[in-house]
């Protein structure tokens, strides 16, 4: 049998990286960064596109980790277009060992870079001190202490990639800190959660079986509804605590009859396709609700 082409591998390490989750990543990203536009700071495309180069690298690096450590549940689960993992390394396309390498290479150069950007002034060091948190933070969800493995991945994934991340992406921005950003990205944290609880519905049985504890292995499918139930009604009593403009909370409104409809049918089927969906709608109507507030200002 003959090995396989390095055009493939190369394209299997792309797979790895998981572009359409790199997508998820980027709108989560730029939420914070449409945040820091309506906010009244300057828009500069320099820092953007600095910032989405660093975002996409340690994001990557995370991917890979996760990618290396779930070699065993990944090749007992049967992958959806949500869950499974990318597949490349159960499939032999590249010796395991490949998914680390790459995981080291990409968030070595992504804070690399973010540190010659730091020290250049696009961004201040507070952008750069929450890329570190965030990639040590992506890591050791399924590196040890492997928190995804302890009962806390729902949680430590939805804080990092739901909570810190539009933060980031808002800091590199404005140069701010703001603490009020972290309250007002609530909504989307809570929907996240959810999100998360119906990732990893799919893959209960295998993790079960390599003992990754996940919320879906350890709970009833009761008590994850009810879980998921809650997050909705979180996240729309968190409008009231937050302070984000009539636009921002009326215009997110268009997506929790999709996470409502979500909270019914998760647990029935394999994947529910609306919750996901629910989030990402809920990213973009506030995306750019941020957007128009920032150039309503600017006319």
């Amino acid at each position: 049998m003959s090995s396989p082409a390095l055009r493939d591998q190369l394209w299997g390490i792309v797979r790895m990286a998981r572009p359409l989750t790199l997508l998820s990543t980027f709108s989560s990203w730029f939420l914070g960064v449409a945040i820091a536009y309506g906010s009244g700071y300057e828009f500069s495309w320099t820092s953007f596109a600095y910032g989405l180069i660093v975002m996409i690298l340690v994001s990557s690096s995370i991917h890979f980790v996760n990618e290396y450590a779930d070699y065993e549940t990944d090749a007992l689960t049967r992958r959806t277009a949500y869950s499974g993992g990318s597949g490349v390394l159960p499939s032999g396309l590249v010796p395991r060992v490949w998914a680390m390498n790459a995981a080291i290479i990409s968030a070595v150069s992504g804070l690399v870079f973010q540190g010659v950007i730091t020290v250049v002034g696009v961004h201040t060091p507070e952008a750069l001190v929450i890329a570190l948190v965030g990639t040590a933070g992506g890591w050791i969800y399924s590196l040890p202490p492997r928190l995804a493995w302890r009962g806390l991945g729902e949680t430590w994934n939805t804080l990092l990639g739901a909570w810190l991340l539009p933060y980031f992406g808002f800091v590199q921005m404005s140069g701010s800190l703001a603490p009020w950003v972290l309250v007002a990205v609530l909504p989307v944290t809570f929907f996240a959660f959810n999100n998360l609880l119906a990732v990893t519905w799919p893959d209960r049985k295998a993790d079960a079986e390599v003992g990754k504890n996940t919320l879906a292995t350890r709970l009833k499918p009761g008590t994850l509804k009810t879980l998921h139930g809650s997050c909705i009604l979180l996240s729309l009593a968190s409008f009231t605590l937050n302070g984000n403009p009539p636009l921002v909370m009326w215009s997110s409104l268009v997506a929790y009859p999709l996470m409502a409809h979500g909270w019914l049918t998760y647990t029935r089927g394999e994947v529910t396709g609306s919750t996901i969906w629910g989030l990402h709608i809920l990213i973009i109507a506030q995306t750019l609700a941020w957007f128009y507030l920032g150039l309503r200002g600017i006319v």
